[in-house]
């Protein structure tokens, strides 16, 4: 969801992470026991939850193919003192929705209905998406958000059901400019993921919350889970509240209706998202083994030495540990939600507070120097090797069609080339690390550059960012450094 998305709170979990210790092969022993997780938990929420304001959190981990340690902190309803409990309490995972859509993508390829490689008109029929470029856009570009697409902020969410219109007309009428060919760069798309929710939608034959409920909520036994907006009277007590804090005080966010349901409408628990995750981990009931890997198998990189997409999941290098995540912020509420593989682990928690990005940030790289120690390994031996090119960078999660591109001007960064042919960038600098790479000085984060001969990109293990031409680089005193 906009506007705190997987970009924003990866790339400051990707600044923050420091390095340590080369990682072991994973082993039964390796997995965390329930006490180890009680005492670190117990310890990261009351600092966290306090330090910004949150009033509660929950938390899941799964290993060894079961849930492991799951524990509410603090309070899911002010008003009502109710307490956080990861069996009932409902909270919005925004954003992670994205990865049951993609998991249903993956159920209609398994059973042939969807290919992953063919031009999505062939799946649509009351609309299509423009040929601006000679490349059509496919579902996998869809799943790696490098469709090409800008991305707008305007019209997400509607106060109240009756507002909300149908899926298929929202996506007709609010068609977003391509902006650059596919399969070039990635630039995170709400609108690349409520389109192939509703081609899941189209092919087999269900609107898309009976879909994920049925092919995907009750087979895992998710029974305190729902892709429905409001959530259902049978679960309503058990909703969270978020809120905000200004000035001492606590105010509730209200529910905003999500207009684009497949990229952000579940509200779920965080025992059921244990479920999900195992399922993921073990190949479960979801996916056969065979659709299970290639789901979870890299389907993009802007260069093969820097992290990229797994078919809906980011990847990320953690600690020398692959992991593919998402996360999610949605109206007060910060969710994230990471698999290691290599390790048989996952990690759901949630907070429901404005400041719960901090806490989650501050989290993650703890979580991973724990548990999960290890060092960044080497670098693919080549990759593009674009030459830097220093000014202006603006996010490739832009708009270029409309006003906000002037939101997204004076939002730019300004990339310095300095001397020894370090870069300062993001509010860091970068150390060369090969020809084209580089690596963030006192951290593990990657940065490369990437060119299609009209454009530059520096493409870092988060976000991507497109160089401005000179004709629209803002003054110097509106830029960040």
């Amino acid at each position: 969801m906009w506007p705190v998305t997987l970009p924003r709170l990866l790339l400051v979990v990707v600044l923050s992470l420091g390095v340590v210790s080369v990682p072991a092969p994973a082993s039964a022993a390796d997995i965390p026991d329930t006490r180890e997780l009680t005492d670190f938990f117990d310890a990261a929420m009351a600092r966290g939850l306090e330090a910004n304001h949150v009033p509660g959190a929950v938390v899941s981990v799964v290993g060894g193919g079961r849930n492991i340690f799951s524990k509410g902190y603090g309070l899911a309803d002010r008003e009502n003192r109710t307490p956080f409990d990861p069996e009932t309490s409902l909270v919005r995972i925004a954003s992670i929705t994205k990865l049951f859509t993609w998991t249903a993508v993956m159920q209609q390829v398994q059973q042939g209905r969807l290919d992953l490689h063919a031009d999505v008109n062939r799946y649509l029929t009351t609309f299509k998406i423009p040929a601006t470029y000679p490349q059509p856009i496919t579902l996998a570009h869809l799943m790696s958000h490098t469709a090409g697409f800008e991305d707008s902020a305007i019209g997400l969410g509607s106060r109240s059901k009756a507002d909300v219109p149908p899926l298929g007309t929202y996506l007709a009428e609010r068609l977003p400019a391509r902006v650059r060919p596919p399969g070039l760069v990635s630039a995170y798309s709400n609108y690349g993921a409520a389109l192939a929710g509703y081609i899941v939608s189209q092919v087999s034959g269900q609107p898309y919350d009976q879909y994920v409920q049925a092919h995907i909520l009750d087979p895992l036994g998710m029974r305190h889970s729902t892709a429905a907006e409001p959530v259902p009277a049978a679960l309503a007590a058990g909703q969270a509240r978020s809120y905000d804090y200004d000035e001492g005080t606590y105010q509730r966010k209200p529910f905003v209706f999500d207009n684009l349901a497949p990229d952000g409408s579940i509200s779920a628990t965080a025992n059921d998202m244990a479920r999900f995750m195992i399922a993921h981990l073990r190949s479960g009931p979801l996916l056969d083994e065979p659709t299970a890997r290639l789901m979870h198998q890299r389907s993009f990189a802007a260069d093969p030495r820097i992290d990229g997409y797994a078919h809906g999941f980011k990847e990320q290098t953690l600690n020398g540990h692959r992991v593919i995540m998402h996360d999610g912020a949605w109206e007060g509420f910060a969710s994230l939600l990471l698999l290691v593989p290599d390790a048989d682990l996952g990690l759901f928690v949630s907070t429901n507070g404005v400041g719960g990005i901090d806490a989650v940030t501050e989290l993650l790289p703890a979580f991973f120097d724990r548990f999960l120690p290890g060092d960044r390994a080497a670098p693919a031996s080549s990759g593009r090797t674009a030459a830097p090119v220093a000014g202006f960078y603006k996010p490739t999660r832009s708009v270029e069609s409309t006003i906000e591109k002037v939101l997204t001007l004076t939002g730019s960064s300004r990339l310095r080339i300095e001397d020894g042919g370090k870069l300062a960038f993001l509010g860091k600098t970068w150390s060369p690390l090969a020809p084209g790479l580089y690596q963030q000085d006192g951290g593990w984060q990657r940065l490369a550059f990437v060119t299609d001969g009209a454009a530059t990109y520096a493409a870092t293990d988060g976000p991507a960012y497109e160089l401005i031409p000179w004709w629209d680089t803002p003054r110097p005193t509106s830029s960040s450094s």
